[in-house]
């Protein structure tokens, strides 16, 4: 009686423990996983007919106005979004900074500089919980100021019940650096990110980051990506403080990882360098 107690408990402590070891391989379940309730809706939605009618009419003078509203709001977005002066007039008038700070109350950026390029690189640790943890090694490769090569490889490193599992997420995006203010940068991008566990997986993604240098030593940061992987989005959020000593940067903040319904949500804190 007493051995079939003891096989019966010995059985749940590993049926337990398998379970909650499983925080990353759920994350990469997420985009494997296809919600039936889901794909039924859609089915039943491109079934049906929408019937859309205007019986009013329309005047000339009203159609003027539309054009003009919606040719503002298009120039409007391309200067925003796009706009991109000639390759010989862009660098004198936005230069990198040799580094934050290296000129008083300016960023990264230093109007009139004449510094075509620029390197940074960060390595930071993420901490969940005892249990999740991880590192996190970022670079910007500038060869002009309108234009970056980011490189993210994040590795969480889940440890519980004996077992170890890992997950490794990279992320390589071409940005452009829309705004080169003294005070403020911006950049979007395109790219991709993989994601790889028990298997591989990689997706078309979207990047978008913020920092802005009020004074020195101070900066603050945002950083954004998102990724369209099988059947989930997965993205990376990443809200920063940064104090600024020379050409080091120490870095502390909130990061949060997620995949479908799935989030990691911690701390992160670290040492980058400009070069």
């Amino acid at each position: 009686m007493f051995s079939r107690v003891k096989q019966i408990i010995l059985i749940l402590i590993v049926f337990l423990g398998s379970g909650m070891a499983q925080k990353l391989d759920n994350f990469e379940k997420e985009v494997e996983e296809e919600d039936e309730t889901e794909t039924n809706l859609t089915s039943e939605k491109s079934e049906s007919t929408t019937h859309i009618s205007f019986n009013g009419e329309l005047s000339m003078e009203g159609v003027e106005s539309v054009m003009q509203v919606a040719g503002s709001i298009f120039y409007g977005s391309y200067e925003l979004m796009f706009h991109i002066p000639g390759w010989k007039r862009a660098i004198p008038e936005f230069g990198y900074a040799d580094y934050p700070y290296a000129e008083p109350n300016t960023g990264i950026y230093h109007t009139g500089n004449i510094k075509p390029w620029a390197i940074n690189a960060q390595l930071d640790y993420f901490y969940m919980n005892d249990n999740l943890t991880g590192l996190i090694f970022q670079t910007f490769l500038s060869p002009h100021p309108y234009f970056s090569l980011q490189i993210n490889y994040s590795q969480l490193i889940e440890s519980e019940s004996g077992t170890t599992d890992e997950l490794e997420l990279i992320d390589m995006h071409l940005n452009y650096n829309r705004i080169k203010d003294e005070h403020l940068a911006l950049w979007w991008g395109v790219g991709f990110k993989s994601l790889r566990g028990n298997a591989a997986h990689i997706g078309p993604a979207l990047n978008f980051g913020a920092e802005y240098f009020p004074v020195q030593p101070v900066s603050f940061g945002i950083k954004y990506n998102i990724a369209f992987i099988e059947r989930a989005t997965v993205d990376d959020l990443q809200l920063l403080i940064n104090c600024h000593v020379s050409r080091l940067k120490l870095t502390a903040g909130f990061q949060k990882f997620r995949a479908g319904d799935i989030s990691f949500p911690g701390m992160v804190a670290g040492l980058g360098i400009y070069f």
